[in-house]
Order: C-alpha cells, then sequence, then structure tokens
C-alpha cells in the first residue's frame, strides 16, 4: 500500500488551535495563489507562515494536499513516497488513485516518476493546490531537481505553496521570469494594528491605544512575539507595569521562555516538557512510554489550553509538535542537563514506535539512543519490505550507523551492504563489502556446526561475489562463483529481490550483461537449471534470459519451447520485471511468425497480471510496444494513441530508465517523417548507451540511426552507420535487430553488400549476407488470425501438442506426456488454434485433415 512505512501526520493536514483569528488581509493576499504555478511563503521562524496558509487552506473549497517535511526526507525516495501519499490522501477519487506509481531511484532521478504522476494528476478535473511546509528543509540535490522537474510539468489546474525560512529565489529563477510565481514574505506576514488588537482580546486583553501602539513596536507584528506578549502579563495588569519584561524586538526569547513560561509549569509538565522534546511529533500514549508520567492527555490538553507553543498535527488532535522556537528552546535546555543527549528516552520511544509499527521510526530512534543491536534485530525484519519498495539509501544509510562491533561476524549484513551499495551505484564499496563477506565467512566457518547454515552463509557469499563480477563484465569469474554456489545444499533459497525494476528486456539489466549474449551463454548456461535450488522463484529471470538470447539469435523455435517449458516458473514469480519482459518477447515471437494477432493478445494478456505495485510504469511500457507494432505496420496514428507525446522531447535529460521511450519515440519520428529530429534523438541516445556501455541498446539505436538517415537520403552515412551496428552485433550472433526492422532494413543491407569496401573484411560481408538470406519475402501485416496452410507454421511442440489432440487425449493427458502443466497445455492449444483460424479440437480435425497435417 502507498502509506506502507509512513507517518500519516506528515501527509496529512495538520489541525489549528482554537486561539486562531481570521487574518483578512493575509487571506486576501494568498487567495491570489490560485492564479500563480507556485507561490513561496518565506519568513524567518515565529512569523505564523504555517497557520496563515493553513488558516487559508480551510477557509477555500480547493482541495489541498498538504506535506510537512522533516529533515529525513532528504532522500529522493522517501520525499516522493509522502509526497504522493499526500496527493492520494486527497486527490483520490473514482477514476484516480496513485497506489501503482513506481517510487524507486531510477524512476526519480529519469524523471518517470514525475511523468506518471503529472499523467495521474489529468484526472482530477477541478482545481488544487499542493502544500510543502517546511521546504528550507530539502537541501539533497536530486530532490530539488526532481521536484523542479514536476513544477514544470505538472497539469495548469495545479498550484504549489511552498512555506521556507528561506528564500528561495534562486531554486526557481525561471518561474520568476515568466511571471508565475507569487512571493509573500515577512513583512505580508507582519500582524496589523487591527490584528494585533483582535489577537490580544481573542486572549482575553483589552489593550489600550498606547499599549497597542508600545506591542506592535516591540514585536514588529511578529507572530511569536504576540503569543510572548501575551504570556508576559496577566490579566488587568498594564504593559507598562515595572515587572513587565518583553525582550521581543530582536527575537531573543530564549531567557524569556525559560523564566516567564518554562519556570511557571509544575515540576511534572517541566519534566514532560524537557523529555518530549525530543521527538518530532508525538501523542499521549508516545509520551507516557518516554516520561513514564501517568496523566500525559492531561499535559498535552493543559499545554494545548494554555497557548499556542504546541501545534496539533490533524483535526482530531491526536498527534502534536512543538512549535520550532519552543521545540529548540526544550531541546537546548535537555542537552545541557543531559550530556548523553537523551538516548534513554530514544530507547524508550524506539521501542513504542516498533511495539505500535511504526518501523523506520523506530530505526531512528534506535540509532539516536544507541541501541544498536535492537536496530539490527529490527533491520532484518524490515529489509525485505523496504528492499521492494525502493528505500536502497535509506537502508544503506541506517547500515552505515550501525558499529562494526554489532555485524563484525555478521555474512548476511556484509553480503546486503555490499547490494545495496550496489544498487545505490557505489562500486567501490559494495567491492569491500562482497569482500568482507568472505573474511568474514572464513572467520567463522570453523564454529558452524549446523551444515544447512554453514552452506547458507557461504552460498550467499558466492552470489556477493557473482553478483560484483557480472557488473564488472566478468563472466568467466561470475559463472565460477554461481557454480560453487549451486554445488552447495542448501534447505532455504536466497531471496534475492526484484532483478529488473525498469526495463522491459532482461537483456538491457546489468544481469543480462547489457545484452553481451555470449557473456550470458558463459555465465548461465551451465548452471540455468540447477540456479533455482538456490534463489528459488527468481530463476525465472533467467529463463527469460536465455529466451531473449536465442531470439536475438533467430533461435525462434527454440525460444518458443524455452518459454513453454519456462513459461509456469515466469507466472509463478508474477514480478513486472519478469512479467513484461516475458509477454514482449513472445509478442516479439508471434510477430516475427507473422501472428500480429497473437502479439497484440500477447500484450494484453501481460497487462493482466501486472499488480497494483508499479503497474502504471509497467503498463506504459506495454503501450510503448503496442505503439511500436503499429509503427511497425506504418500505422502512425494508431501508435500515437499509445503514446504519450505530451511527455517526451527530443531535447529530455537522457537515462537508461527511459531509454526505450525514447527509442520508440524516435521510431515515431522517422515514420512520420521528422526525420532530423530523429536523427538528433537517436545521436544523443548513442552516445549516452556508448557511455554507459550498453551493447543491446547500442545495436538497436544504430540500427535505427542507419534507417533515419536512409530515409533522410543521406546514404553515406546509413551506410557507415549500418557498418557500426554490424560490426556491435556480430561477435555475439545477433539477427533479429536488423530483422525486426523489416524492408527498410532488407533494402539498407542489399545496398551495404553492393558497396565495395577491400577495408571490410569477408566476416563482416557473411555476417551481412546472412542476416539479408533471413528476411522473408515482403508482405504486408495482418491483424486477423492467420490460418495454417502448412506443417511449418507450427512449432515443433505445438505439432506434437496437436497429434495427440487430433487422438482424443484430453489435457491432463497432454501435460503428463509431455511433463508440463495443464495451464501450458491450454496455452499450445490456443495458439494452435489461433494460428490455425479455428475455434475447437472438431473444426481443428477437419482443418488439419485437410490441410495435410494428419498426413
Amino acid at each position: 500500500m502507498i502509506d506502507t512505512g509512513l507517518v500519516k501526520t506528515k501527509y496529512c493536514r495538520p489541525g489549528v488551535g482554537h486561539h486562531l483569528i481570521q487574518r483578512k488581509q493575509i487571506l486576501d493576499q494568498l487567495s491570489e495563489a490560485c492564479h500563480y504555478k507556485l507561490t513561496l511563503v518565506t519568513a524567518p521562524a515565529g512569523y505564523g507562515k504555517s497557520t496563515a496558509v493553513l488558516s487559508w487552506v480551510n477557509h477555500i473549497t480547493l482541495p489541498a494536499a498538504w506535506f510537512s517535511i522533516d529533515e529525513g526526507d532528504n532522500d529522493p525516495v522517501r520525499f516522493w513516497r509522502y509526497l504522493v501519499a499526500a496527493m492520494n490522501h486527497v486527490f483520490r477519487n473514482e477514476h484516480v488513485d496513485f497506489i501503482d506509481l513506481p517510487i524507486n531511484s531510477e524512476t526519480v532521478d529519469s524523471g518517470i516518476l514525475a511523468g506518471l504522476l503529472i499523467d495521474k494528476l489529468y484526472g482530477v478535473p477541478a482545481d488544487a493546490l499542493i502544500v510543502l511546509d517546511d521546504f528550507h528543509l530539502i537541501h539533497d540535490p536530486e530532490v530539488r531537481k526532481s521536484f523542479t522537474y514536476f513544477l514544470n510539468n505538472m497539469p495548469s489546474n495545479f498550484s504549489v505553496v511552498l512555506i521556507s525560512r528561506k528564500e528561495l529565489v534562486s531554486d526557481f529563477e525561471n518561474f520568476y521570469i515568466k511571471n508565475q510565481v507569487l512571493v509573500i514574505n515577512h513583512q505580508n506576514l507582519s500582524f496589523s494594528p487591527d490584528e494585533i488588537n483582535r489577537f490580544f482580546i481573542l486572549k482575553g486583553y483589552h489593550l489600550s491605544a498606547d499599549e497597542l501602539s508600545w506591542i506592535e513596536m516591540k514585536t514588529e507584528g511578529w507572530a511569536a512575539g504576540l503569543v510572548v506578549a501575551s504570556l508576559a502579563v496577566d490579566k488587568g495588569r498594564s504593559l507598562f507595569h515595572p515587572d513587565t519584561n518583553l525582550p521581543v524586538l530582536n527575537h531573543h526569547i530564549e531567557r524569556f521562555l525559560k523564566d516567564q513560561i518554562f519556570q511557571k509549569w509544575p515540576d511534572e509538565v517541566r519534566l514532560f516538557l524537557s523529555q518530549t522534546s525530543i521527538l518530532d511529533r508525538f501523542s499521549a500514549p508516545l509520551c507516557q512510554a518516554v516520561t513514564g508520567l501517568p496523566d500525559c492527555r492531561g499535559i498535552l490538553k493543559r499545554l494545548l489550553d494554555y497557548n499556542n507553543f504546541i501545534i496539533p498535527l490533524e483535526q482530531d488532535k491526536v498527534w502534536f509538535r512543538y512549535h520550532h522556537l519552543f521545540a529548540d528552546f526544550l531541546r537546548e535546555r535537555l542537552a545541557e542537563q543531559d550530556p548523553s543527549g537523551g538516548q534513554l528516552l530514544f530507547r524508550k520511544a524506539g521501542q513504542w514506535y516498533q511495539d505500535n509499527d511504526y518501523a523506520q521510526e523506530a530505526m531512528d530512534a534506535y540509532l539516536k539512543g544507541g541501541a544498536y543491536q535492537k536496530a539490527l534485530d529490527l533491520f532484518w525484519i524490515i529489509y525485505y519490505p523496504m528492499l521492494k519498495i525502493g528505500e536502497h539509501t535509506l537502508l544503506l544509510k541506517w547500515m552505515n550507523q550501525i558499529p562494526q562491533a554489532c555485524h563484525q561476524d555478521d555474512v548476511v549484513f556484509c553480503v546486503a551492504h555490499a547490494w545495496l551499495s550496489a544498487m545505490d551505484n557505489q562500486m567501490e564499496e559494495a567491492g569491500i563489502w562482497a569482500n568482507q563477506s568472505i573474511v568474514t565467512y572464513t572467520k567463522i566457518e570453523s564454529g558452524l556446526t549446523d551444515i544447512s547454515v554453514k552452506n547458507y552463509m557461504q552460498a550467499l557469499t558466492c552470489l556477493a561475489q557473482a553478483d560484483l563480477a557480472i557488473r564488472n563484465l566478468d563472466a568467466g569469474r561470475a559463472a565460477k562463483w554461481y557454480a560453487t554456489a549451486c554445488g552447495l545444499q542448501l534447505k532455504t533459497c536466497i531471496m534475492v529481490g526484484d532483478l529488473n525494476l525498469n526495463q522491459p528486456s532482461m537483456l538491457k539489466t546489468f544481469y543480462g550483461y547489457y545484452g553481451r549474449l555470449n557473456k550470458i551463454d558463459e555465465t548461465y548456461t551451465a548452471v540455468c537449471g540447477a540456479l533455482n535450488r538456490v534463489v528459488g522463484d527468481s530463476a525465472a529471470y533467467l529463463i527469460i534470459m536465455q529466451i531473449e538470447t536465442q531470439y536475438e539469435r533467430n533461435q525462434l523455435d527454440a525460444c518458443y519451447e524455452t518459454l513453454v517449458k519456462g513459461f509456469e516458473n515466469i507466472i509463478k514469480l508474477g514480478t513486472p520485471g519478469s512479467v513484461v519482459p516475458a509477454f514482449i518477447i513472445l509478442a516479439k515471437i508471434k510477430r516475427a511468425a507473422g501472428n500480429m494477432t497473437g502479439a497484440f493478445t500477447a500484450i494484453e494478456e501481460g497487462r493482466k497480471r501486472l499488480n497494483n505495485g508499479s503497474k502504471a510504469h509497467w503498463s506504459y511500457l506495454f503501450d510503448l510496444f503496442v505503439a511500436s507494432l503499429y509503427l511497425g505496420m506504418n500505422d502512425v496514428p494508431e501508435a500515437e494513441k499509445w503514446m504519450d507525446l505530451g511527455r517526451v522531447s527530443v531535447f529530455d535529460e537522457l537515462s537508461h530508465t527511459r531509454e526505450y521511450e525514447h527509442i520508440i519515440f524516435s521510431r515515431y519520428l522517422i515514420q512520420a517523417n521528422r526525420t532530423a529530429d530523429a536523427i538528433l534523438l537517436l545521436n544523443r541516445l548513442n552516445t549516452y548507451a556508448r557511455q554507459e556501455n550498453r551493447l543491446a541498446s547500442q545495436i538497436e539505436i544504430s540500427c535505427l540511426l542507419a534507417l533515419a538517415y536512409d530515409r533522410n537520403g543521406d546514404a553515406a552515412h546509413a551506410l557507415e552507420t549500418l557498418d557500426q551496428a554490424l560490426s556491435l552485433g556480430a561477435e555475439d550472433g545477433y539477427a533479429r535487430a536488423y530483422i525486426d526492422e523489416a524492408e527498410p532494413m532488407r533494402q539498407l543491407l542489399k545496398q551495404y553488400l553492393k558497396r565495395k569496401n577491400p577495408s571490410k573484411s569477408c566476416n563482416m560481408n557473411n555476417y551481412a549476407a546472412s542476416l539479408l538470406s533471413s528476411f522473408k519475402d515482403p508482405e504486408k501485416p495482418s491483424v486477423e488470425p492467420t490460418a495454417v496452410n502448412d506443417a511449418e507454421t507450427l512449432t515443433r511442440m505445438e505439432k506434437r501438442v496437436l497429434q495427440l489432440l487430433l487422438t482424443n487425449r484430453s489435457n491432463a493427458e497432454i501435460a503428463s506426456e509431455f511433463g508440463i502443466s495443464i495451464r501450458t497445455v491450454k496455452y499450445h492449444n490456443s495458439n494452435i488454434f489461433s494460428k490455425m483460424g479455428v475455434k475447437n479440437r472438431m473444426e481443428a480435425l477437419l482443418k488439419a485433415r485437410k490441410s495435410g497435417l494428419l498426413s
């Protein structure tokens, strides 16, 4: 769910105190925010920024998502999880929800998340607001970059309000240039004389004109100063009384808070205030767990009734926080009294958080309290759930805070640290921890008496080393480590998580060596069948890589049979990262056989198997592939229906996560006769893929670039680029990357072979000639079912299944005969009937006899 591990009060609109006056002047100014894309409410602490905006939001009828930021939100994944949760909390309707957005570091960095989120927001019909409180706490450049991209592209019916202690002019200069920003500063927020008077009347004070003038001079309309002034006197006593002390002109109120506020409370309340100051937000039960005081609910009510230094965080007034100025004062006081920094208090808080399922808050509290063993125990409880939602950076941050003494003999810790470091692209760190896992295992090996535990630990170190070797493109080393792991007897499979977070093809991932087919063979061929005993269902990813490799080498029958045998494993794994590549490769196989209806059907069947998690992103990849099918049929208008042309541009920032989208867009540009744009984008993509050392991408992009040059009438560049594409694909035996480009590529290959170039080896010409011979005669693609006219149309497995079908064998009997599942038999039946253009066995029997398939 979208709120997994999230604190609800951070993405819900806060409550308001009962001593709140309506300030018409500031409400009128804020009402202009609806006419601007961005509103900046900036002023130092204590000016009532949040209160003013909250009062305005409560005053109007527009839906408003509210995100209260804290220092921990300086992580792109965490920031966007909260912001999306805030939007889902307010903008969700019967047509739109936000639970299927893929929130991980790659989708955030690439802009995919922002793009998908923007698409969702177009389903919110009315004007709406998004408010981010304490935006000054965000200093992470990736967070600011992704948020700025979102601001620039969000729907026009949305307005964003940022509340900050610091000026934000430099961050949003382009909004100033376009006159799209409204600025409200401390001068606008300062209380007017009339508002000061009404504020004191609400507090029970009726001041004279001289007293009001004196208050205005002393406070300069500063909201926090007014609160202090209201607490500085008793009812009926003049502000000019000799004992009245109001040192607020320069906002130096620490001494006043101590002498006039803190010291006036009884010992029990002072203890409560000091000890709960460690909490960013608190409730009565949490306060009781931290302080041990019995009537925390009563104390909170007294504090809330007495002044405005305690702020409710929702309408129900269950969770609260202290005003920032008061919180700073309390924490400084606690630090003076407790040199340990309140570690015991943090430990108590951590235990309460854990007992009440606030796992992330518990981790932070345990670490601040020095309860490292408790933190480590909790870490392993939440490790996989957090890994699944993409919180790699936060997990790594926690691991780095746990002292070595707590994990010096922990192989699992070393391996997890290596994997997380690699995911965070800290390859040097990943290597250190992978090697440390071996050192640690060697150290504890002799003490492991349980052989199953021993084998499990050793297998972990092997997988960590194999993972590192693959990232370094060292296939031989990876194969050795995999072989060692497969030779161990394991009672429990190792959970390795999703091996594909964003790509439509396993060949495009680092586990697929970015398309180096020979390295895939060298690494996985010998162990593919045995790895399922080590990594369990995740071995399905390797089956997909094997299928894709066979397909690229034009071994269509072999890849189809591999798909059939492994289909149950893929469906059982069920992750989007396995489902999408599997059904796309199935669609490619059907397209290669001329069965376009089957190709479209495969994509729709795959779409049905997507779960809610990250569904929006993966479904869009399916949409892009459908668009590519129509582009291959020269049907540009139909392709446009499946593409979001508003979110993609020739000048987009490039990333491997959006590469597939940009490649399909390039295909569209070529078909739409925008070849100059296509050439520009493809050259950019080619440079980027070469820098990233991604072979499969380079081959596909180079092929498209050659076709774009050819369509543009630039034969020299077309042939030169094709030569580069052939040089890239020859060693690994690529075929379909060229063949799938159909007639334009066939004609270009003919030109290539006609060109006499002695500098090119015979091997390259032979390679081009072999590719040319693999092309079928051109025919118009059809989306109608293709009837079988001869035995060659069915694969070898389909023929064998058909023979048994026609002898009245049941599906169960056929499944038993071939050692496959009944579902797989039905899958074969569907393909056979589709290819033959029939609906059932009887029609298949008649058609088979007529066509000679039974002879």
